[in-house]
């Protein structure tokens, strides 16, 4: 993860959902890295119409060093792989692709 500007002490937290509605709540995530230490950076991957609010948000909450937005993305296995946790916080799921 040093190619995003994280060093070997980060703990990486990533999340993959779209950001067209408040299903994935994106937002948890953003909120809950204000009770968490220093070291925990969050990752974002996903795309749609309400990201320029969660951008905003994370500026609003002095995060915007503990946290990336990568848009959508073809190599999410080798990210995930990467990272130390997972998120999957939505309000519902169908199956819940993203969990597998």
């Amino acid at each position: 993860m040093e190619e995003l500007g994280f060093g070997n002490e980060d703990k990486i937290v990533v999340m993959v959902g779209s950001f067209n509605n408040l299903q994935k709540r994106q937002q948890d995530l953003i909120n809950a890295l204000n009770y968490l230490p220093l070291q925990y950076k969050a990752l974002f991957i996903g795309g749609g119409d309400r990201l320029k609010e969660y951008e905003l948000l994370v500026k609003e909450k002095n995060l915007t060093n503990r946290v990336i937005f990568l848009g959508t993305r073809k190599d999410v296995y080798s990210i995930l792989k990467a990272s130390h946790f997972g998120v999957l916080a939505s309000e519902w799921e169908g199956f819940g692709l993203v969990a597998l």
